[in-house]
């Protein structure tokens, strides 16, 4: 974007970019291309929540590098990641000036009935359209996706993935929940069943599943694998840690120090205490058997 460029401007978190966000930039992009303005989305680097009340306080879907991919996926170009901590303390009046006016020659404004913006914030929709007559741009309002009678927000994707209810996340999603991460050294026990697994560490940022096991997908290079994935703890340098540990069937090698990345396509069953190892292998046969039968749907 050249800072000449006349622009339409989205504001918001898009933690996930679900299907309700998804529906605001599809708004965003179409007008922009009636209008003859570039399409800008204006987010932040971290979540308001945690930079007001500590890192972690609200686990995200989503990380800069996977929003990146989705807007790009999604034909926008034009991402701003702004450090919350630079406008946080802005009256919505100077943040719309100042940023949106003067810095990104804002024309239109496409935001969600429900966004905030500035200091405590103070800004919503209808002091946007206020100012939108003082400064000579427009304001299109863009009502809440409803899904089944639900609307479709970042806090219902939440609430799906900590329930282990991944096939409604990945409905509201429009795609599957994704974790990606670099394989660690684990304790190697799998390989001795028969099922050699590849451990990813959880991030403190990260909204983990409801603890269990998932039919997965894993992909190794682009290369997808039918999968299953374990979600609890485990120690590591003497703490107590989340990780997600994943059996990637018919895979052959190794996959230490590799980046993967794991769809999580249902939940198949909680965790069991078992009496043998010969216990253990039984149940670990009849999850691959029944990873092997469940038929990948697009959500």
């Amino acid at each position: 974007m050249e800072n000449t460029d006349r622009t339409a401007v989205t504001i918001g978190n898009f933690d996930g970019i679900h299907k309700g966000h998804q529906k605001l930039l599809q708004n965003l992009k179409t007008l922009s291309k009636q209008e003859h303005l570039t399409p800008v989305v204006y987010t932040f680097l971290k979540h308001p929540i945690n930079c007001l009340k500590g890192e972690g306080t609200l686990k995200t879907i989503t990380d800069k590098a996977q929003k990146e991919e989705i807007f790009s996926e999604l034909g926008l170009d034009t991402v701003i990641f702004e450090a919350f901590e630079n406008v946080k303390d802005r009256m919505p009046e100077d943040f719309v000036k100042q940023v949106l006016v003067d810095k990104l020659h804002m024309k239109l404004a496409v935001v969600g009935e429900n966004n905030r913006f500035g200091k405590n914030s103070a800004g919503d929709a209808a002091l946007l359209s206020r100012l939108g007559e003082q400064y000579g741009f427009s304001v299109h309002v863009v009502k809440p996706l409803l899904m089944n009678g639900v609307v479709c927000s970042s806090s219902e994707v939440r609430n799906a993935v900590i329930d282990g209810s991944i096939g409604l996340a990945n409905q509201l999603l429009g795609r599957p929940y994704r974790f990606t991460g670099t394989v660690i050294t684990g304790k190697k026990l799998g390989r001795t069943y028969g099922f050699p697994t590849a451990n990813i560490l959880v991030p403190e940022w990260r909204l983990t599943p409801k603890y269990g096991v998932y039919a997965t997908t894993a992909y190794v290079a682009g290369v997808p694998y039918q999968a299953i994935t374990n979600v609890g703890t485990t120690s590591f340098d003497k703490v107590k840690i989340e990780r997600v540990e994943t059996h990637l069937i018919g895979f052959d090698g190794d996959l230490y120090g590799q980046t993967i990345t794991i769809d999580f396509l249902r939940w198949m069953r909680g965790f069991v205490s078992y009496q043998s190892v010969k216990d253990l292998e039984k149940q670990l046969e009849s999850d691959r058997e029944d990873r092997l039968n469940i038929t990948e749907v697009e959500p």
